[in-house]
C-alpha cells in the first residue's frame, strides 16, 4: 500500500512537470508575418518578412523568408535547442546556429553567417531573442554585428496561420 502512495504522490510531481516542459514554445508555432506599421524595416536592406515555427521536442524547425524590395529569399533551419551549435549552408554561405531558453522563457537564437562580396569574406553575427508579447505579437529582438557597424531593434510579427 505505501508503494501505491507513493506512486501517487510522485506522478502528481511529476506529471505536471513534464506537462510543462511539453507546452514549453508552443505559443510559438506556426507562420508569422511582419506587422511593418510597429516594425522599424531598414531602408534598402534585406528584412525577415515571414517566418515559420514548429518546435518538436527539443528541435526548433523554421523556414525563414528574407525579403530585399523586389525578391524572397527562403530557407530552412534546424537546431536542437539547448544542444550543440548547427552549421548548414544558405545561398553557399555557411551559418552556425545555436539556441537555447533563457531563465525567463525567451527563445535566443545566435548565429554567425559568413558573407563572400567584392570586398572580401566577412561574418555577420546575430542575436534574437523570441517572446510573444501582450498583443499576441511574436516580437525578435536582435543585436546585429559586422564590418559594416552594429544594429540592434525590434521587429513584431502577426500570427497567419
Amino acid at each position: 500500500m505505501s508503494r501505491f502512495i507513493s506512486f501517487i504522490v510522485i506522478s502528481l510531481f511529476i506529471l505536471p512537470l513534464s506537462l510543462l516542459a511539453a507546452d514549453k514554445g508552443t505559443e510559438l508555432y506556426g507562420t508569422w508575418q511582419i506587422n511593418k506599421e510597429k516594425s522599424n524595416l531598414p531602408a534598402e536592406q534585406m528584412y525577415m518578412n515571414k517566418i515559420k515555427i514548429n518546435i518538436i521536442n527539443d528541435s526548433l524547425y523554421t523556414t525563414r523568408t528574407y525579403y530585399n524590395s523586389w525578391e524572397e529569399y527562403p530557407f530552412d533551419e534546424k537546431v536542437k535547442i539547448g544542444g550543440p551549435e548547427y552549421e548548414f549552408y544558405v545561398y553557399n554561405m555557411p551559418r552556425k546556429v545555436k539556441a537555447y531558453w533563457s531563465n525567463d522563457n525567451l527563445l535566443t537564437i545566435e548565429s554567425i553567417t559568413t558573407f563572400y562580396g567584392d570586398n572580401g569574406e566577412f561574418d555577420f553575427i546575430n542575436t534574437e531573442t523570441w517572446t510573444i508579447n501582450n498583443d499576441n505579437d511574436l516580437t525578435i529582438s536582435f543585436k546585429n554585428n559586422s564590418p559594416r557597424g552594429d544594429s540592434t531593434g525590434t521587429w513584431f510579427y502577426q500570427k497567419t496561420q
